[in-house]
């Protein structure tokens, strides 16, 4: 399978997922309920075995971003907004419930990945030795 395709078979899964949640959690009143939900549910599917599919293209990068976009955009408006045709940008949604974006998870995630594997706490000799 190539990585493209295997982003849009992830991110249909995701996209099916954020679906399920938003149908059965439209009368929740707390965005923060729905944060939660959202990364057992949706962020799981989006980060599972991420170090090693990791996208390097934008392109494919902004398809698996777009999920966590269509969220904060569905979350923030359980918060009480003062003009909801003046929304903050996609960082700012983020900021606002706390959340990082999809990529800088991935960068974190592959940093941590090296530096338990130099430090020997995965034991992966082929790939430490080369």
């Amino acid at each position: 399978m190539k990585f493209n395709e295997h982003i849009a078979l992830t991110t249909g899964k995701a996209f099916a997922m954020l679906g399920f949640l938003k149908r059965n959690t439209a009368h929740f009143d707390d965005p923060f309920a729905l944060k939660v939900l959202y990364a057992s549910l949706v962020r799981s599917v989006l980060e599972y075995a991420a170090v090693v599919w990791a996208p390097y293209h934008v392109t494919l990068a902004a398809r698996i971003e777009r999920v966590q976009r269509a969220f904060v955009r569905f979350a923030l408006r359980k918060l009480p907004w003062n003009n909801p045709l003046i929304l903050p940008s996609y960082e700012g949604r983020c900021l606002l419930f706390r959340l990082q974006s999809l990529a800088e998870r991935r960068t974190l995630m592959q940093r941590l990945f090296v530096f338990d594997l130099l430090r020997g706490n995965i034991d992966c000799r082929s790939i430490r030795n080369n």
